[in-house]
């Protein structure tokens, strides 16, 4: 951070997260709870210790959306995961998806296949 000043966000990771639970410690607690948890005091600890030095406000964590899709809301209230974390976007620039949606099917993307186009 003392070589970026600047940054007003900082990606804390979190993505891909493959061995998480497994020691006997850990084992006990629930993994999404465990994953939570993890996200919550990494992103206080970053709000603590790092402020943006224009604005004196704090630096916001960020992480990537798609790893917080599969979580109850409730779930997230309890981590406080909307007031510690600002989720960003994955977006595939070198692809694009096609997907056969009309009006309101957001609900339905479980019962489409998507087929992804190599752009160029």
């Amino acid at each position: 951070m003392e070589l970026h000043p600047g940054v007003r966000y900082l990606h804390i990771g979190c993505d891909e997260v493959f061995q998480m639970g497994e020691c006997s410690r850990c084992r006990v607690v629930q993994r999404d709870k465990l994953f939570l948890s993890h996200v919550a005091s990494v992103a206080s600890f970053v709000r603590r210790k790092y402020t943006h030095a224009a604005t004196n406000q704090p630096v916001i964590p960020i992480i990537w959306h798609d790893m917080l899709l599969h979580f109850s809301s409730q779930t997230m209230e309890e981590f406080r995961i909307g007031e510690l974390v600002e989720p960003m976007v994955r977006t595939l620039t070198h692809y694009r998806l096609a997907m056969p949606f009309g009006k309101g099917s957001c609900h339905k993307r479980q019962n489409h296949k998507r087929r992804s186009v190599t752009t160029k």
